[in-house]
C-alpha cells in the first residue's frame, strides 16, 4: 500500500514549471506490494503506464500489458488511450473505449492497481512528510500538515474548516503535537458546541461555576482553565451562540477566564482551535471573532480520493484487533475490486465515518462467520450492491466494449435518444444508468451510421 511500501517520486519532477500553474499527476491509490517502486507521478504529455521499463509508470503485474495505457494532453484537457490491453483499462468503473477524456478526479484501474488522476497535483507531489502526528493517508496528509505547521508558528487561534468527519478533531490534535514538540504532553481538552443544551449551559461548561453561583453546587472550573497551557478544540463553533463567542473573544484579547458567579478574573493560557463545516458570519459565526482566528481547511474524502484505501485499512486493522482477528488472515483477501469500490462510490459524499462503518461490519462478519472470504465478500455484496465493479467482486470477468455492443442495444439506445429530447450528455446518461455503457462520441457516430442526425 502507498502508506508503507511504495517511495514517493523526487522533488526534479516538477522542476521547471511555474509554481502558480496546475500540475498534473498520477497517484497510485493501491497496488499489490513490490508493483510499483513510486506512489506518484508528474504527467508529462504523453504519459504511458504499462509492464514495460521504458514506461512513465511502470506496474510490475501479469494482468498488465506492456503497454496498457496512455494519456495525451490536449486544448481541452486530458485524454486517456487502451493501447490494446488484455484486460483493458477502465476509468470511473467502465471500460475506456478509443479515447476518453479524463475529469478530475478520476479513478483508472488497470491490472491489480488503483490509480487517480488529478488535474492539479502541485502540493501532492512533493514527499509525504516523516511525522504525521496519527493521520492517515499519503497524499493529501502532507499538503494539510504543512499549512498546520505554519498556522502553529503563526501562534494564532485556529478555524478548521471541512465537512462533519473530514478529521478536523486530528487536525487539532496535530496542532497539540506541534505545540508540545516533543516534550511533556500538553492539555487536549475537546468538546462538540452542538451538545451545549443552553446558552447557560455553554458558559458555565465553558468558563466554570464560581462557589456562589447556584446553591448545593460545587465551584468548578470550565473547559477554558483545564486546558491552560494547552489547546481547547471547540468542533461545531457555529452552534454556539454569538454571545458566547463574543465572550471567547474576550478571553483571546485579554488572556483572563471568569466563573459564573465569580468575580475573580483567572490568568489562563489557551490556544483556541474551533471547528466548524462552514466559514463566514452567514453559517453563524461572529464575524469579530473571525477576524481574530486562521482559518485552514481540511480536505473532504472527495478531495482525498486517493487516500480512501488507506483510511479504510487504517480502519479496519483497528476493527480487527479489537474483535481479535488476526490481520495476516484478512488483509490479503483485500484486492484492487475492493479499493476500487471503495475509490467509486462516494465515501467522497460522505465522510470518514462511512468506513470506519464498513471495516467494523467486516470485521465483526468474519468474527462471526469464522471464514475472513465469505465474510469479505458479504459485507461488500451488502454494501455496494450491483454494478460493474460489484460483478468483479464476485469474480465475473468484465471486458472492455465489444465493437458490437452499441449494435446490441441499437433500439434501446434509439429510444433512450429520443426519450432524452436528442440531447446526447442526457442520452449517455440515461444509458449508462441502465448498465449500456457509452460515451458521446460513440453515440454520435452510431446514430449518424443509423441514419438520425444528432
Amino acid at each position: 500500500m502507498t502508506d508503507s511500501t511504495m517511495a514517493p517520486t523526487s522533488d526534479q519532477q516538477t522542476d521547471g514549471f511555474d509554481p502558480a500553474d496546475p500540475l498534473p499527476g498520477i497517484l497510485v491509490a493501491y497496488a499489490p506490494t513490490g508493483a510499483v517502486t513510486v506512489d506518484r507521478c508528474h504527467l508529462c504529455s504523453p504519459f504511458t503506464v504499462g509492464r514495460a521499463s521504458k514506461s512513465s509508470l511502470a506496474l510490475r503485474d501479469d494482468q498488465v500489458s506492456k503497454n496498457h495505457f496512455r494519456i495525451t494532453q490536449r486544448k481541452d484537457g486530458f485524454r486517456i488511450e487502451d493501447q490494446k490491453s488484455k484486460n483493458g483499462t477502465f476509468v470511473d468503473g467502465t471500460p475506456v473505449e478509443g479515447r476518453r477524456r479524463l475529469s478530475s478526479p478520476s479513478v483508472i484501474r488497470v491490472g491489480r492497481a488503483v490509480l487517480v488522476f488529478l488535474e492539479d497535483a502541485r502540493t501532492i507531489l512533493r514527499p509525504p512528510p516523516t511525522e504525521r502526528f496519527g493521520m492517515v493517508g499519503s497524499f493529501h496528509t502532507g499538503p494539510l500538515i504543512s499549512e498546520l505547521r505554519e498556522a502553529n508558528i503563526s501562534g494564532r487561534h485556529l478555524l478548521l474548516t471541512g465537512e462533519t468527519g473530514a478529521g478536523k478533531q486530528l487536525a487539532a490534535e496535530a496542532i497539540a503535537g506541534m505545540m508540545q514538540g516533543g516534550g511533556e504532553k500538553l492539555p487536549f481538552v475537546d468538546h462538540n458546541a452542538a451538545q451545549f443544551a443552553s446558552h447557560e449551559n455553554a458558559v458555565s461548561t465553558l468558563f466554570g461555576v464560581g462557589q456562589k453561583a447556584y446553591s448545593e453546587v460545587a465551584a468548578r472550573p470550565g473547559l477554558i482553565e483545564l486546558a491552560h497551557e494547552g489547546v481547547l478544540f471547540l468542533d461545531e463553533l457555529h452552534n454556539l451562540p454569538h454571545r458566547v463567542q463574543r465572550s471567547l473573544l474576550k478571553v483571546i484579547e485579554d488572556g483572563t477566564v471568569q466563573r459564573m458567579g465569580d468575580p475573580t478574573h483567572r490568568r489562563v493560557k489557551v490556544r483556541f482551535v474551533f471547528g466548524s463545516n462552514a466559514a463566514g458570519p452567514s453559517f453563524g459565526l461572529a464575524t469579530d471573532l473571525l477576524n481574530r482566528v486562521r482559518t485552514v481547511a481540511v480536505p473532504s474524502l472527495a478531495e482525498r480520493v486517493a487516500d480512501i484505501p488507506a483510511l479504510f485499512l487504517n480502519a479496519l486493522r483497528r476493527r480487527l484487533d479489537r474483535q481479535g482477528v488476526p490481520q495476516e488472515e484478512v488483509l490479503p483477501l483485500l484486492t484492487g475490486d475492493h479499493f476500487e469500490v471503495l475509490c467509486l462510490d462516494g465515501f467522497a459524499e460522505k465522510n470518514v465515518r462511512g468506513l470506519d462503518d464498513l471495516a467494523d461490519r467486516v470485521a465483526t462478519r468474519v468474527r462471526e462467520s469464522g471464514d475472513p472470504e465469505q465474510g469479505i465478500r458479504e459485507v461488500f455484496h451488502q454494501r455496494f450492491g450491483e454494478g460493474r465493479v460489484a460483478r468483479r467482486l464476485r469474480g465475473e470477468k468484465i471486458e472492455p466494449t465489444a465493437t458490437g455492443h452499441y449494435e446490441k442495444y441499437k433500439k434501446e439506445v434509439i429510444a433512450t435518444f429520443h426519450e432524452s429530447g436528442g440531447v446526447l450528455n442526457e442520452t449517455e446518461r440515461r444509458l449508462n444508468a441502465k448498465g449500456i455503457h457509452c460515451t458521446r462520441q460513440h453515440l454520435s457516430n452510431y446514430l449518424k451510421k443509423w441514419g438520425i442526425r444528432p
